[in-house]
């Protein structure tokens, strides 16, 4: 079959990232060798940037390896859409625990969205239209898919789905040709060298022991 893979890079990170594993790639690319023709590959992500126009995620480096690895298993590289977000300013509600008196509370983080479904979507569709595929397997548990892969389906092009078979809604499974869940290609984490976390400071909507306060949590896995 000719088949086109679509990665959603965030639904894909956050699924693996809440088994405390990695996404392995490798272990993809050598699945989809062996049971596709693959004509079209595409990876979407949320691309975030400083101030300064640096990337904030160290995105570059993975996407570089990400291709390397993909031209040497599958023979072409993905086509990157690196989506720059939009910020909605306190669009999450976050429930906290003051460190020095126990206190809960909630902190106000900011929400941003890059519309991956979209993107993803209408990439699909024009991979359908076209008549460029007969199949796409798409890297997602995003249920707004779900009416994607029915109008897909009766434009004949079948639809296989790779993501976390614990969060994907029922809807999507029942939906898709196929489902593979995302453990099949999820391997450890490498131990990293220890290096003192960073710390995000957010304003509290609530004062801690009736003073006004600010809440440090870890930028990394506590939001």
């Amino acid at each position: 079959m000719q088949t086109a893979i679509l990665i959603d890079g965030e639904n894909i990170r956050y699924g693996a990232k809440a088994t405390g594993m990695r996404f392995d790639y490798r272990a993809l690319f050598e699945f989809v060798k062996q049971r596709y023709q693959i004509v079209s590959a595409s990876y979407f992500t949320i691309y975030m940037t400083s101030a300064g126009g640096t990337n904030t995620r160290g995105q570059d480096t993975y996407l570089q390896h990400f291709n390397s690895v993909s031209k040497k298993v599958l023979g072409l590289p993905f086509h990157i859409y690196q989506v720059h977000p939009k910020i909605y300013r306190g669009g999450v509600s976050v429930a906290y625990t003051c460190p020095d008196c126990g206190h809960g509370g909630k902190a106000i983080k900011d929400r941003c969205d890059g519309d991956l479904d979209v993107h993803i979507a209408i990439e699909a569709l024009r991979l359908a239209y076209g008549r460029i595929v007969d199949n796409i397997l798409l890297l997602s548990g995003d249920n707004h898919f779900t009416p994607m892969v029915r109008l897909l389906s009766h434009l004949g092009v079948s639809t296989e789905v790779v993501a976390d078979l614990q969060s994907t809604a029922g809807e999507l499974k029942s939906a898709a040709h196929a489902f593979y869940p995302l453990s099949q290609f999820l391997a450890p984490k490498a131990i990293p060298a220890t290096v003192a976390p960073t710390k995000s400071v957010y304003a509290v909507s609530e004062p801690c022991m009736s003073r006004e306060t600010q809440f440090q949590g870890w930028s990394a896995g506590q939001f």
